[in-house]
């Protein structure tokens, strides 16, 4: 596609938020034909005019308020968006408030807990923090790429929700879930548990997007 029809795509990777690095998920870019760099955190930080997809992938710390103004700037121009946040003794106690500031926008929201499913069907191991999650059936008919793939595995991940923006041009998806029996359970710096929430299903991963416009911003989050 590069070659025979001119295809261009750039994505940048955020660095410089404690992250442990995007080897695997770079690779994976570059084998489909897309170039991938690296966007340093700074005090002047500005997304560049060719980024085709912006991704956070495993930050530790949260942005700052002005990497918020930029990256909501971002998405007002119809920016794209991947944010990955796992939980972790790395941030156990961060709330990413900017972070989810940014993500409003869209009308999604990351939690500061964790999911444990106490499904046993669900679960990979006793503590039910690594388990499996079903991906959304609307998401699979609209990719027919993932009509045979159900399930994924997911570990230590935090509860996405809709974060209910009155405004009803913002459409929002789950991508993927728990069992019915989960539970979003908090945690202090040794892995003590310290809190939870009722039992029920939660949503590992969402999608937001505006409906009705012609270059609409879209944002993935896990």
């Amino acid at each position: 596609l590069q070659l025979a029809r001119g295809y261009s795509f750039r994505a940048y990777i955020i660095t410089g938020l404690q992250e442990e690095g995007s080897v695997y998920l770079t690779s994976i870019l570059e084998s489909i034909g897309c170039d991938v760099s690296e966007l340093p955190v700074s005090d002047n930080f500005t997304v560049p005019e060719d980024c085709n997809l912006l991704i956070l992938n495993g930050p530790n710390t949260d942005i700052s308020e002005s990497m918020y103004v930029k990256l909501q700037e971002y998405l007002y121009n119809g920016g794209d968006m991947i944010v990955a946040v796992n939980y972790s003794a790395s941030n156990v106690t961060e709330k990413f408030t900017n972070l989810n500031n940014v993500l409003h926008y869209v009308s999604l929201h990351i939690d500061d807990s964790v999911i444990r499913d106490n499904n046993a069907s669900y679960q990979l191991e006793s503590s039910g923090f690594n388990s499996l999650t079903d991906l959304n059936g609307q998401i699979v008919s609209v990719n027919n790429d993932l009509a045979d793939f159900t399930q994924f595995k997911s570990s230590f991940a935090r509860p996405v929700r809709d974060f209910g923006t009155p405004h009803s041009y913002i459409q929002v998806y789950p991508v993927a879930s728990t069992s019915a029996n989960a539970m979003a359970v908090k945690t202090d710096e040794n892995g003590q548990t310290t809190d939870y929430e009722n039992e029920g299903q939660y949503n590992v991963a969402m999608y937001g997007t505006f409906d009705g416009m012609v270059d609409p911003p879209e944002v993935m989050v896990f």
